[in-house]
């Protein structure tokens, strides 16, 4: 027979082999038997977009782990001890770490993994010519990125904002007309950031002097 039996405590244990012929002898052989611990498998993880990177927290009671295996479940493994992933889709994915110790003992652990997508920022004017003394709204347009996102806008006549959807208001008295840069950003709780700059998006005009004799 080829018996198996599962230690529930590291230690070392005596091993007692019983032999019985069918005349009634017996026989006995000892062996010393170690039992090893089973390494705990954890990890912490940081994403920024679609890079995710892993680090190993595994632990063991005594020995050393030798090696540890990465399932990403994006079809990408890895056998480094604190790897970096880059995911091509948005999703929560179930990563799996095995951990081996010096004795051959595996313990593994899946943990989730939430990544968030990255997104194109860009902006929608209500036109792109306004009168001097007018005031016109700047709409976030950029690609779906949630509401939990921080905005900054800069025009190059000195207004800034930090509204999602800001209102400006314009003055132009030098000028037949007056174009206005806008750089807009983007930065979610999730760490991912785009920012977009249109040059001479649009044009603020003049008012018109009114004079007759």
């Amino acid at each position: 027979q080829q018996p198996s039996h599962t230690y529930n405590q590291i230690g070392t244990y005596t091993l007692a082999l019983i032999v019985v012929s069918d005349s009634g002898c017996t026989d006995t052989a000892y062996l010393s038997h170690i039992s090893h611990p089973i390494p705990t498998a954890n990890f912490s993880t940081i994403t920024n977009c679609f890079v995710a990177d892993f680090t190993n927290l595994s632990t063991i009671v005594s020995g050393n782990i030798q090696s540890v295996s990465w399932d990403f479940e994006d079809n990408q493994t890895s056998t480094s001890f604190n790897p970096t992933n880059i995911y091509q889709v948005n999703d929560t994915y179930n990563v799996l770490l095995s951990a081996t110790s010096n004795f051959g003992c595996i313990g593994d652990t899946i943990l989730p993994v939430t990544i968030f997508s990255n997104f194109a920022a860009d902006i929608q004017p209500t036109s792109l010519t306004i009168c001097s003394g007018e005031c016109m709204q700047l709409f976030d347009n950029a690609t779906p990125h949630g509401n939990d996102a921080t905005y900054a806008w800069k025009l190059s006549d000195g207004q800034t904002s930090y509204q999602q959807n800001p209102t400006f208001c314009f003055t132009n008295e030098q000028e037949d007309h007056l174009p206005i840069s806008v750089f807009f950003k983007i930065e979610t709780s999730a760490g991912c950031v785009d920012s977009v700059l249109y040059t001479n998006y649009f044009d603020v005009i003049a008012n018109p002097k009114a004079y007759f004799t």
